[in-house]
């Protein structure tokens, strides 16, 4: 048993094309979950991670929160990859190869919960700023009141960070024939 996870272990570590990060939620890739894990999203075990990720952080960079993801290696630019999986918020952003720039599907074997946290918090970030934009506009109506020059737009940095709530590290594989 041993000796099977060894060979298991070792014939993964060479399927590892690298690391890198990518908006999980966004429009650079679709997670496709099922297919290697049948286990079916469980929401309260998504909830359960949802709340820690709000109690202690999105810990987005950790190699045990790392999302695995499988693709064609024809189909992303390597140079977008690295082997350093401690980069943190410095790993490369996943680009996909010219040839291969239409179907952004790719099989994740793991990450539903995760991704379901996620989901959750951008979704509550983004309530919060459709609620701030409307409350803010209504605001503005007949004062003449704009932004002074260099004043940031608190409602937009919610925005912006709504939208970056997503990225995620992934541990990208070969996924050969």
């Amino acid at each position: 048993m041993a000796n099977d996870l060894h060979i298991a272990d070792q014939m993964t570590r060479r399927c590892l094309l690298g690391y890198c990060q990518a908006n999980i939620l966004g429009s650079t890739i679709r997670l496709t979950f099922g297919k290697y894990n049948y286990r079916p999203l469980n929401i309260t075990e998504g909830d359960k991670i949802y709340k820690s990720m709000l109690d202690n952080g999105i810990q987005r960079y950790l190699t045990d929160a790392m999302i695995p993801i499988l693709v064609d290696k024809s189909w992303i630019q390597i140079d977008s990859l690295t082997d350093k999986s401690n980069a943190g918020s410095q790993l490369p952003l996943f680009r996909w190869s010219e040839s291969h720039k239409t179907n952004r599907e790719v099989i994740a074997p793991g990450g539903r919960h995760r991704y379901h946290a996620v989901g959750r918090i951008r979704a509550g970030m983004m309530r919060t700023y459709d609620a701030a934009k409307q409350t803010g506009d209504k605001g503005k109506k007949g004062k003449g009141k704009g932004k002074a020059e260099g004043e940031v737009d608190e409602v937009e940095k919610l925005k912006e960070t709504a939208d970056k709530v997503g990225m995620w590290m992934l541990a990208v594989y070969d996924k050969g024939e």
